[in-house]
């Protein structure tokens, strides 16, 4: 349905000049959902504004079911632009006009009769979950009601793209979760193709079907998001994946450390997630030597079949046992970091 044929974007010039984006070419089927994942300033928000022309590139192609749009100007292009919805992250809504007169605004441009719209908004307040706040403004609107209304407003004109730009990115938890789910059920009941630009790993894995990440302007790869994110030693996705430094040891427990045991210690260990993902270890560990073991915190990713990350675990036993456990694990090449040992 999308298809980018070698889209370049620069900014300024001489030596003020910006490469914002390099020789991106990708496609995109209907009905998929598309993450677009990156660093600040890696080129992401750029390169949704050149699919709609937002932005002008400064060469390439962006094809929309058969037609170059790079091409257009005028009508035609505003034709185009019709059929492709956009969500923003500060949902830009016009705080003089009432809910129902903001999902409106589309279709009045568009020159729509008053009950064509009326009928419009009425279903899409129904399909966004907020048919009780039609006559309210967005003052008296939560961030996720607000989002609702920009997704309502984004459906007006019955797009086949909605172009998504870190549409979750003022959202709590909870509210990124339901506004995802949404746009899945949109996806699923409408049929709409949606790109979302993000840099927010969940929401990857929440919804999208594919994943491209860019660095620099530059695309680095595109496939499923199980495939790509599955690959840990690319250096791109590698910066998404926990780290070492993600995971901290509990205050209360670091004040306990100390470098040798006692007779009333316990080993606190950290733990680097096996490739196979799995933690069959603390079965073997509480088998074969009489060693609790109690996870006390942890970073950990899971895509697809896929989990990778680490733990901070409390060995707790007899302390001859505790080393035999630890020379167990470095046997079968867990990764393993003693951190110290604390005072029960």
């Amino acid at each position: 349905m999308i298809e980018l044929k070698n889209v370049s974007k620069t900014y300024g010039k001489g030596q003020l000049r910006l490469q914002a984006l390099s020789d991106i070419s990708f496609q995109l089927q209907k009905g998929e959902i598309l993450g677009i994942i990156g660093r600040s300033g890696a080129g992401k928000s750029t390169l949704i504004r050149c699919v709609n022309l937002l932005e002008i590139p400064d060469q390439g192609q962006v094809i929309i079911n058969n037609t170059d749009i790079t091409g257009l100007k005028g009508k035609k292009l505003e034709e185009q632009r019709k059929k492709i919805g956009m969500i923003f992250q500060h949902f830009n809504l016009l705080t003089s006009r009432t809910i129902f007169d903001n999902i409106a605004l589309p279709m009045e441009l568009a020159g729509k009769s008053k009950k064509e719209i009326r009928e419009k908004v009425e279903e899409l307040l129904e399909l966004v979950g907020i048919a009780d706040k039609a006559r309210q403004y967005p003052a008296n609107l939560s961030g996720g009601q607000k989002q609702r209304v920009a997704i309502a407003r984004a459906l007006a004109n019955d797009p086949h793209l909605l172009l998504c730009d870190e549409a979750t990115s003022a959202l709590d938890p909870a509210t990124t979760k339901s506004i995802l789910e949404l746009l899945q059920r949109i996806n699923e009941r409408l049929k709409i193709t949606i790109l979302i630009i993000t840099h927010e790993m969940e929401v990857v894995k929440s919804i999208c079907h594919s994943v491209a990440i860019i660095d620099k302007g530059k695309l680095m790869v595109k496939g499923t998001v199980q495939e790509i994110l599955s690959d840990q030693n690319h250096p791109v996705v590698a910066a998404f994946l926990p780290e070492e430094k993600d995971i901290q040891l509990p205050t209360d427990i670091a004040k306990t450390i100390k470098a040798t045991y006692t007779e009333e210690g316990s080993a606190v260990v950290e733990i680097k997630m096996p490739e196979n993902g799995t933690i069959t270890w603390i079965a073997d560990v509480a088998s074969l030597f009489n060693v609790k073991v109690r996870i006390i915190k942890s970073a950990i990713e899971s895509f697809g079949t896929l989990t990778t990350g680490y733990l901070i675990a409390l060995f707790e036993g007899d302390n001859l046992q505790i080393e035999q456990a630890l020379h167990y694990l470095n046997e079968k090449k867990i990764n393993i970091k003693l951190k110290g040992y604390a005072s029960r």
